[in-house]
């Protein structure tokens, strides 16, 4: 997941550079640009759900096992916990948190380009007062 994320912040230095000679170019992409990474934030959340519906039935498939394996009666709270510290859940869980994270960088870089298109006006603007 971090070298995702290096990725994305490798492109995301290419998608905001931005000066007098491209300010065009990139005012002109700027919505497709928005799009790529609106789509990856959908994409991340969508995997964050898969991630938790895979860790809810790993939890219910131990706590089964747990159940059948016991001597004794043991509350279905009691074996969700116990399921909880198998290994399986583990890395779903490490996975989830990852993926939070993920969803997190990619929330704040949605914002960033929110205020993109207020700077590349401004950018425009200043570069029209100076040839005036």
């Amino acid at each position: 997941m971090t070298t995702l994320i290096e990725q994305y912040n490798e492109e995301l230095k290419q998608d905001t550079k931005i000066d007098e000679v491209n300010v065009k170019q990139v005012a002109m992409a700027l919505p497709a640009i928005k799009h790529k990474w609106v789509s990856r934030l959908i994409v991340a959340k969508q995997e964050l759900m898969k991630l938790e519906k895979i860790k809810t039935q790993a939890i219910e498939a131990v706590s089964k096992k747990i159940h059948e394996q016991s001597s004794v009666a043991i509350s279905d709270i009691a074996a969700n916990r116990a399921a909880e510290s198998y290994e399986t859940c583990q890395k779903i869980n490490d996975s989830i948190a990852e993926h939070k994270i993920l969803i997190e960088y990619l929330e704040k870089i949605e914002r960033l380009f929110n205020s993109t298109t207020y700077d590349v006006g401004n950018i425009v603007k200043i570069m029209q007062m100076e040839q005036t």
